[in-house]
């Protein structure tokens, strides 16, 4: 990582910075899936399912957003007035397309779904003024590296939501609960990032600063817009052919094995941050992958872990017994949320190095074949063999992007990935053979999904102590302004 001077070295701002908001995330994503897990409990999977439909109607008229005006903000050589005018007034044309295709789609879907579904539907698409705006002033705090107020807009807009939703669940407001939170939390995050970013609009809207923005933009629209195609057209697929039911196990199994990307989404943020800094100066670039890489690998395969070796303990303990139906389809889903933080990670640096038309080839390559996939899973009534898709789409997609990274990363694979993936696979075998003897001790289920990871780090720290030491070490060189050795 370098050592620039400026504010105390860049890479010790940044990872100060994402100290800031990792923390604040990790405590808003431990609230929310507490939270998450007591709505399912209170909402039931018919609810969550007729939400989801909706969620995945409004997610792909929201690909408008994907144009990702906030990153090309970001990762602009200069800042001005002019730069933050534009952005903003792109955005808001931009949300204005997403409410006005809403509404034209609102009656389509009451006629197909219900009533309710379309004003859901009209709803979510307002509250796209507010999401696609606020999303420029925060870029505005990140360019200036105001860490914490960008925390504390994260932690106060995502939970207080939470809170108002999960107090009209137990009212029994059913799906609504779920409406209310989001558009409460686009407005509120809104009017927190416009008072802690103090950016107002002047009128300093500039074509040659658009056109630059957009040359950024227009590249990143495709990919993230298959991003978001890959997000939902598996609900749309399995709450159209399986309905509401299937869909509300499905889209919970997903939702827990995704919860290691979302604890990790404020690191990669300041990845592409850093990444974008410091794509002309390979060998520091080299520096900070392998150092982000390797505690990502690690985190992220101890909770695959659990989740591989028990899925029906874990749905039970988190969800409850009308839940496990759910089971067999987080199972699948293990080896996906154990790599899905490392290809998001792997996609950024690509994004950094401004590579971003071999991802986006790769990402037309994943949606045609699990669009495929999917269909053909659903019909033959398999639910769990869409989660089986997805699973096989990340594995090669991974593998691609590693590929795709190979001048970066071609060094650290080995560094990255062998220790970790040798301890899952002792820690796995060592389960499996002790298994019947630790059941004979008769105890309680919800001891079980905590061994898996407890097991694999007492595994890695016996396979590789010294380069845990090393690497720690290095992080404590970064806080204090020092370059770490490779």
């Amino acid at each position: 990582m370098p050592n620039d001077s400026e504010g105390g070295g860049l890479a010790r701002r940044l990872l100060t910075g994402s100290m800031y908001l990792a923390a604040t995330s990790w405590i808003t994503s431990a609230f929310g899936l507490v939270a998450n897990i007591a709505m399912a409990r209170m909402l039931g999977p018919e609810n969550l399912g007729f939400y989801a439909i909706v969620f995945s109607v409004h997610s792909m008229i929201g690909m408008i957003g994907a144009f990702s005006i906030a990153l090309a903000v970001i990762q602009a050589p200069d800042e001005s007035d002019s730069l933050y005018d534009t952005a903003f007034a792109i955005s808001l044309l931009l949300a204005g397309i997403a409410f006005a295709v809403a509404l034209a789609l609102a009656p389509l879907l009451a006629a197909v779904q219900s009533t309710s579904a379309a004003w859901f539907l009209v709803a979510l698409g307002a509250s796209q003024f507010f999401t696609l705006t606020s999303q420029v002033f925060v870029a505005r705090l990140e360019r200036q590296l105001r860490f914490r107020d960008i925390a504390l807009i994260h932690i106060i807009g995502a939970n207080i939501p939470l809170l108002l939703a999960l107090a009209l669940a137990r009212a029994g407001a059913g799906a609504s609960s779920l409406l209310v939170r989001e558009v409460f939390m686009a407005i509120l995050i809104c009017a927190l990032s416009v008072a802690m970013s103090r950016y107002r609009f002047r009128h300093s809207v500039n074509r040659s600063t658009a056109a630059s923005l957009m040359s950024f933009a227009r590249p990143m629209f495709l990919s993230r817009s298959l991003e978001v195609g890959l997000e939902r057209v598996d609900r749309l697929i399995v709450g159209s052919l399986l309905g509401e039911l299937q869909l509300g196990f499905y889209h919970q199994a997903r939702v827990l094995a995704e919860s290691g990307l979302v604890a990790t989404r404020p690191i990669n943020r300041l990845s592409f941050n850093l990444y974008s800094r410091l794509h002309d100066r390979q060998d520091r670039l080299t520096d900070s992958v392998r150092l982000v890489g390797f505690f990502l690998v690690r985190v992220s395969f101890a909770g695959a872990a659990t989740l591989l070796l028990f899925p029906n303990e874990t749905v039970r303990l988190l969800l409850g017994e009308q839940w496990m139906g759910a089971a067999p389809i987080l199972g699948w889903l293990a080896i996906y949320a154990g790599l899905l933080p490392l290809f998001e990670n792997l996609k950024i640096l690509a994004y950094g190095r401004a590579e971003i038309r071999p991802i986006v080839m790769l990402r037309v390559a994943q949606l045609a074949l699990f669009s495929f996939g999917a269909v053909l899973a659903a019909v033959q009534g398999e639910v769990a063999s869409v989660a089986g898709a997805l699973t096989f789409i990340t594995i090669a997609g991974w593998g691609v992007a590693i590929y795709i990274n190979r001048v970066v990363v071609g060094d650290t694979t080995r560094e990255l990935y062998a220790a970790p993936a040798a301890a899952i696979a002792v820690s796995s075998a060592l389960i499996q053979f002790g298994l019947p003897h630790v059941q004979g001790l008769g105890l309680p289920y919800w001891v079980y999904p905590f061994v898996p990871p407890t097991l694999f780090a007492a595994t890695l720290s016996c396979f590789e102590p010294r380069r845990l030491l090393n690497r720690a070490m290095e992080l404590r060189r970064v806080f204090r302004g020092e370059r770490p050795n490779a």
